[in-house]
């Protein structure tokens, strides 16, 4: 009898063609968990998962995974749900709110405030309900389904995967597949049938979701935003917020 799985992974706009593909192949065979970003780490790390859509912050001083497929969550320049929202520009900020859904943003968010924008606002550790603490002073990083929104309240966003394309030629990478012991070949090969066939479910995935987001291009969403498959390229950008991540002075205390 074939080895049952558990997967745990985010439930955002960005993932549900991962779900859509994992559901339609496995059915009832494997399990399907769904945290948000910060708690997927934490599910893989102490055994209530075997494979899982980790953050790359969170893999940071983790030793022992291995990339399972892959594909991943990426982008090439604009991601549109990562970005610092504000009333005023980013330079006029004296506060900034981090949110508290993912390390691997906050992290990018850091060094990108420090070493592209050049400038240090002093950092709070967020809470729910934290983006209607956004004031005139004070701006926010705003991730996932929540940042399509935020883009029609706040007059000022900062894009972080344009960003960190302008400052290093890279493209990002937000979280991979992991796995924190062996993975049967064979069922890699299922993973990826899954991804391939959960790409082909986009359009079906923008008629049902984008009643939601009516000002807001899934399309260009999912074909332009989100890259899904992580080439070399990919890596070398991954490689590169790792090399300046563990220069932050308190990284351990990211959230």
């Amino acid at each position: 009898m074939a080895e049952r799985h558990r997967l745990v992974l985010v439930n955002y706009l960005n993932t549900l063609p991962f779900l859509a593909g994992l559901n339609h192949a496995f059915g009832k065979k494997h399990d399907l968990l769904l945290a948000h970003p910060a708690e997927c780490a934490q599910t893989l790390f102490t055994g209530q998962a075997d494979i899982g859509l980790i953050p790359i912050g969170a893999l940071i001083d983790k030793n022992g995974w291995t990339r399972v497929t892959d594909f991943g969550i990426g982008c090439d320049g604009p991601v549109a749900t990562v970005c610092l929202f504000g009333h005023t520009p980013l330079h006029e900020w004296d506060h900034v709110f981090l949110d508290y859904q993912s390390r691997t943003s906050v992290l990018l968010a850091r060094i990108l405030l420090a070493e592209y924008w050049n400038h240090q606002p002093k950092l709070i550790e967020a809470f729910p309900g934290f983006e209607n603490q956004i004031s005139e002073q004070t701006g926010g990083l705003i991730i996932g389904d929540r940042a399509i929104l935020a883009r029609e309240k706040y007059r000022y966003c900062y894009d972080l995967g344009e960003a960190w394309k302008a400052m290093t030629g890279l493209p990002f990478v937000f979280a991979v597949w992991i796995a924190m012991s062996h993975i049967e070949p064979e069922f890699e090969h299922e993973m990826i049938r899954a991804f391939e066939s959960g790409m082909t479910s986009i359009p079906d995935i923008v008629s049902t979701e984008g009643k939601q987001y009516p000002n807001f291009d899934l399309v260009y969403y999912y074909k332009q935003n989100i890259r899904y498959k992580l080439d070399g390229e990919a890596l070398q950008g991954m490689e590169k917020f790792v090399e300046l991540a563990r220069q932050i002075p308190d990284l351990g205390k990211s959230s």
